[in-house]
């Protein structure tokens, strides 16, 4: 019952590895501000931040989550200047320590540095602390979601159709920088949203048929199939009106204005 999210987690763990050796953009410090704690530390504009803490970063996503998560503490950051490697300590300031509204805990501001491949076994160890990082995403949401770090249109569920412009626009970057980066993450990420939703225990998804398996073995005997089945069948209505209430969301409320809807607002 587990192998088919099982196989969505094994596909974006090998889409990170491909995107990994291809070549991410590096994460670039493109300002430093004066009096920061990056300013402290000797951090510099055109600094190329690869790791934070022995964790590659693989995107600003990547680093600003952690450095909200050691806020506080001291963090080691790998940097690239000048084709030399250097770590750097830094301490992210702690919340109430600045003003959120004019600047960060390091009072940085980050933008795209040149490709950096890695190799194989780099991208392997990099895979797998991305898939990672997306899985604790999906657990910190609801808190990320109260704490207001995130907005509920940011939160929202979306139905094939946004998931079509997302990728759209992920290949459209591609083609323009003529990498394939942010295509393979794409299609990572959707492997990694697929494999946990089909593992929520929900009826009529796999995760709800492994919960049935789990109550039958804590009973010691079987569900009727009868009523097993009612279950399943009610949960794929659900399902089913779900998702046609998440595609009329994104036809009249798109992540992408369409031409033609243009001014109904």
């Amino acid at each position: 019952l587990a192998s088919g999210p099982g196989s969505n987690f094994i596909a974006a763990i090998v889409l990170f590895w491909l995107a990994l050796i291809v070549g991410a953009p590096a994460v670039q410090l493109d300002a430093v501000n004066p009096g920061s704690p990056a300013a402290q530390a000797g951090l510099q504009s055109g600094d190329m931040v690869l790791e934070i803490d022995g964790r590659m970063v693989m995107n600003p996503g990547m680093l600003v989550n952690t450095v909200y998560e050691r806020a506080g503490t001291t963090v080691d950051l790998l940097v690239l200047r000048d084709g030399e490697r250097l770590t750097i300590p830094v301490r992210p300031r702690a919340v109430g320590e600045y003003d959120p509204e004019t600047e960060g805990p390091l009072g940085i501001g980050l933008g795209e540095g040149p490709r950096i491949g890695r190799n194989p076994v780099e991208a392997a160890g990099g895979s797998l602390e991305s898939m990672w990082q997306y899985i604790s995403l999906y657990g910190r949401l609801p808190s990320m979601l109260m704490s207001g770090q995130i907005t509920a249109q940011e939160a929202r569920p979306v139905s094939i159709i946004g998931i079509s412009q997302i990728a759209g626009m992920a290949a459209e970057s591609s083609v323009t920088s003529r990498n394939p980066y942010q295509l393979l993450t794409m299609a990572a990420f959707i492997s990694v949203a697929l494999g946990l939703t089909n593992l929520l225990p929900i009826p009529a998804l796999d995760g709800g048929r492994i919960l049935f398996v789990l109550i039958e073995a804590i009973r010691g005997r079987r569900i009727e199939p009868e009523r097993e089945g009612m279950v399943h069948l009610i949960g794929m209505l659900m399902l089913l009106g779900l998702m046609a209430f998440l595609i009329v969301q994104d036809i009249v409320n798109p992540l992408i204005p369409i031409p033609w809807a243009a001014g109904r607002e």
